[in-house]
């Protein structure tokens, strides 16, 4: 999982580095997540590692600009296992959003960040184990720190359903993400 982690950060630090004189409409953002517990989820001890996001701007006005953006987070969680310690494990979620864009000042630094699509993620590693599915919501602020970086805020909703194979029965969970992260316009 990280080796392909590594290989995708290099080929986009690669595209960054080659296309920095022309503006491509991609972005890329590296944050920090922070995820809330909630009593009702399978794990609720979880903390945020690191994410990131790759952004493609489908538009270039004023005002408003929408476009599409694969996002993850890398969390870890602790797995109680009767009364034995609790051992720790990574998990990813992964969101594929559209998401829009719209300028709050007449310098265009700020802007209102709105996304929601389609989320999946998986606590057990097993090729035999179902992943959760379901859908996300968020909202945020960046601001333009330079003419291709900026900083961003946002929070996600997100809730996920697992249906048991053997039984039927369908797992819930939400999760609720707070997001803070550097982009960079390449």
């Amino acid at each position: 999982m990280m080796n392909k982690f590594f290989l995708f950060l290099a080929i986009t630090l690669g595209l960054f580095t080659r296309s920095i004189a022309q503006d491509s409409g991609l972005s890329l953002e590296l944050h920090y997540p922070l995820d809330f517990e909630k009593s009702t989820n399978q794990y609720t001890d979880v903390q945020g590692i690191f994410g990131a996001a790759l952004q493609y701007q489908l538009t270039d006005n004023n005002k408003f600009n929408y476009g599409v953006e694969y996002k993850f987070d890398l969390n870890q969680a602790n797995k109680v296992l009767g009364y034995s310690p609790s051992s720790q494990f990574n998990f990813l979620v992964n969101h594929i959003n559209l998401f829009a864009k719209m300028n709050l000042d007449e310098y265009e630094k700020f802007k209102l960040y709105i996304a929601g699509g389609f989320s999946v993620y998986n606590y057990n590693k097993s090729s035999t184990s179902s992943g959760y599915t379901g859908f996300n919501g968020g909202v945020g602020l960046s601001y333009d720190l330079v003419e291709r970086g900026y900083f961003q805020t946002n929070f996600s909703y997100v809730k996920a359903f697992l249906k048991q194979r053997q039984t039927g029965f369908v797992d819930t969970e939400s999760r609720q993400i707070i997001r803070f992260g550097v982009g960079f316009k390449i």
